[in-house]
C-alpha cells in the first residue's frame, strides 16, 4: 500500500509539472499597435489572469509583415511565424485611448489595434504550429466611445470558422462576445489564417494562441490503470485468502 501510494504521489507531481512545462512553452501571443514602448503588454490576457506575470508578446506595429518567426510567452523560439497583409488606400495599426479602466492590467493589450475598412484586404497567417487542438482567443475594442467591429474568417485545413465581434467602445474590461472570444480550433497541417470579410469593418487587438496540452492528461490515465490494477490485486488476495 505504501509503495502503491508513494507511486501515485510521483505520477501526480509529474503531471502538474508537466501541465506547467507545456503552459509555459504552449502560448503564442501577438499585440497589434501598442504604441509606445511603455505600452507594450506583458500579462496574460484572459488565459492566465495572474496580474504579476511577465509574459512576452510578439509586437506588430505595421500593416505588411514577410513572415517572422514567433516567440513562446517565456521567450523562447517557437517554430511558428507570422504574416501580416492589410492593403488598400486605408489602413493602418495604432495606438489610442480605450474605455478599460486604468485599474484592469489588461488595458495597455486594448490600446493599440489593427484596423480595416470596408474597402481593403486584411488578413493574418500563421504557419509552422504543432499538429494538434488550440484554443484561440481573440481581442477586438477600437477607441473610446467609437463602435468597432470584427467580421473575419479563420481557415484551417478542412474547414472555416465565423468570428463576430462588436463593441460600443465604452466597454470597461474584458467581456466575452462582446471584446473577446476563444475559438476551439484541430490544426492538422500548422496553419493558421484569419482574414476580415468583405465589405466589412476590422478591429484586432491582439491575439492569444494556446496549445492544448495532453501529457498530463495522459499521465492521469495511467493513474486510473493503477489505481483499477491495485483493486483487481486486493480482491484477488481476498478470494485467495477465502478459498485458503
Amino acid at each position: 500500500m505504501k509503495r502503491l501510494t508513494a507511486l501515485l504521489m510521483v505520477l501526480i507531481v509529474m503531471c502538474f509539472a508537466s501541465d506547467q512545462a507545456d503552459a509555459e512553452t504552449s502560448l503564442i501571443n501577438i499585440q497589434f499597435g501598442r504604441g509606445l514602448p511603455e505600452n507594450i503588454y506583458y500579462g496574460g490576457g484572459v488565459v492566465n489572469t495572474d496580474p504579476t506575470l511577465n509574459l512576452t508578446w510578439n509586437q506588430v506595429n505595421d500593416t505588411y509583415y514577410d513572415p517572422f518567426q514567433l516567440l513562446y510567452s517565456d521567450g523562447d523560439e517557437s517554430n511558428a511565424y507570422l504574416s501580416v497583409d492589410v492593403s488598400g488606400e486605408v489602413k493602418q495599426v495604432s495606438s489610442s485611448s480605450s474605455a478599460i479602466v486604468d485599474t484592469d492590467p489588461t488595458k495597455k493589450l486594448m490600446l493599440g489595434h489593427l484596423s480595416s475598412d470596408a474597402d481593403y484586404y486584411a488578413s493574418m497567417t500563421i504557419t509552422g504550429l504543432k499538429p494538434g487542438l488550440y484554443n484561440i482567443y481573440i481581442y477586438s475594442q477600437g477607441v473610446l466611445n467609437v463602435p468597432s467591429e470584427l467580421s473575419a474568417t479563420a481557415t484551417v485545413t478542412g474547414g472555416s470558422y465565423n468570428i463576430h465581434l462588436e463593441s460600443d467602445g465604452l466597454t470597461p474590461s474584458l467581456l466575452e462576445g462582446t471584446n473577446w472570444l476563444m475559438l476551439p480550433v484541430v490544426i492538422s497541417d500548422g496553419n493558421f489564417s484569419m482574414s476580415v470579410n468583405d465589405l466589412t469593418i476590422g478591429t484586432l487587438n491582439g491575439v492569444q494562441i494556446e496549445a492544448v496540452p495532453e501529457p498530463g492528461s495522459v499521465i492521469l490515465v495511467g493513474i486510473g490503470g493503477i489505481i483499477v490494477f491495485w483493486r483487481f490485486r486486493m480482491n484477488l488476495n481476498k478470494n485467495y485468502d477465502v478459498n485458503a
